[in-house]
Order: C-alpha cells, then sequence, then structure tokens
C-alpha cells in the first residue's frame, strides 16, 4: 500500500504541475489542447492509481464512498 501512495502523491505533484503550467492569456485552441496533451492524461494517471489503491484496501478501513459504489448506488 506504501507505495502505490507514494505513487498518488507523485502523480498529484504531476497533475498539480499541469495544472500550475496552464498558458494564460493565449488562444483557446491553444488552451484547450494543454489540456488535452497535459492535464487530462495527469488526471487519468491519479485516477488509475487512486482505483488500484482502492481495490487493495478492505472495505472496512476504506472510510469513503468507492468510486463504484458512487456510480452505482445499490
Amino acid at each position: 500500500v506504501s507505495s502505490h501512495l507514494d505513487e498518488l502523491v507523485d502523480r498529484l505533484h504531476d497533475l498539480e504541475s499541469a495544472n500550475a503550467n496552464h498558458p494564460q492569456g493565449v488562444e483557446v485552441v491553444v488552451a484547450a489542447n494543454h489540456m488535452k496533451d497535459t492535464v487530462v492524461p495527469a488526471m487519468d494517471a491519479v485516477r488509475e492509481t487512486a482505483d488500484r489503491l482502492e481495490g487493495l484496501v478492505p472495505d472496512s478501513l476504506w472510510p469513503l464512498p468507492k468510486y463504484s459504489e458512487i456510480l452505482f448506488i445499490k
């Protein structure tokens, strides 16, 4: 679990960096391409890592609703 947490922190830093480096005062197409090429892949990496971590932790120790539970309310 520890290595997955470390990876999640790294991915979150990558996402923060991608957002911080968002071009300002540029054409909308340039900004949109930055989102598509940089921010969205960083978001996907966070999601993938969080999903793996979520699957490793027993339900009894995971205090928040899991993503699948949010999507498919029982």
